[in-house]
């Protein structure tokens, strides 16, 4: 184990925790469309949630047509019942990086120590977290210096 491998562990840990959050919080795949919106539907209901995408594609042609999109409301139905109350403030977190990242990280530093720790790293570990990493640095960038659609 040498200085270099512990540095080159902690930083692809860290990149890969990074990454591994930002699926969950802001992806469409798989945070939205594996993960919220099923609990979404389960949580509020499906009419409910039919209704709801009506009123936020009818809010995207109102901000099309010009107006303010902070003066108009999306608020989410309540959720079936009771029973899915408790759901429902989990898909409040899931939106929350600080919160998830929690998971991610314990996540990724688990998977670290079942790969032999910091420095002794095994391939089938590096190379995962490596591309996260990757992943995670390369989209950063590309958002900074504005190769995004918005």
């Amino acid at each position: 184990m040498t200085v270099a491998l512990v540095v080159l562990d902690f930083f692809l840990a860290l990149g890969a925790a990074l990454r591994l959050t930002r699926f969950v919080v802001a992806d469409d795949v798989p945070g939205q469309w594996w993960i919220k919106n099923p609990l979404d539907r389960w949580v509020h209901g499906e009419k409910q949630m039919a209704a709801y995408d009506r009123l936020v594609e009818h809010r995207g042609a109102l901000i099309q047509d010009g107006h303010d999109p902070d003066t108009l409301e999306e608020p989410l139905p309540p959720p079936v019942d009771s029973r899915r109350l408790k759901s429902h403030r989990y898909l409040q977190g899931l939106g929350c990086p600080f919160c998830i990242s929690v998971y991610m990280a314990a996540f990724t530093v688990l998977t670290l120590w079942l790969a032999g720790g910091l420095g002794d790293a095994a391939d089938w570990w590096r190379y995962p977290a490596g591309f996260l990493t990757l992943a995670w640095l390369t989209g950063h960038i590309a958002s900074l210096v504005g190769d995004t659609e918005d």
